[in-house]
């Protein structure tokens, strides 16, 4: 029995590893990631939108698009009104 070690101490041991591991891995993630989303949301180095990002897609928005949206908007507004009386 001289080289015994109790399950105790071991578990203590692996524990207390695991714990610093888990400890690194969070720090690291907490430190890098919102860096990487940094480097995806970075301004363009010019003041003005370039001629892409102003014809692109996603910006042209026509009045009818917003026009439904507004009528989407108004009717949930009125059910919702509706549906209080009516409770």
């Amino acid at each position: 029995m001289a080289g015994y070690v109790g399950e105790r101490a071991r578990r203590k041991k692996r524990n207390s590893i695991l714990l610093i591991i888990f400890i690194i891995i969070g720090l690291l993630i907490y430190l890098i990631i919102p860096k990487l989303q940094m480097e995806e949301n970075m301004p363009s180095e010019t003041l003005l939108p370039s001629d892409e990002e102003i014809t692109s897609p996603e910006i042209k928005i026509d009045t009818e698009e917003l026009e439904l949206q507004i009528f989407q908007k108004e009717s949930k507004k009125l059910f919702f009104v509706i549906n209080k009386l009516i409770n």
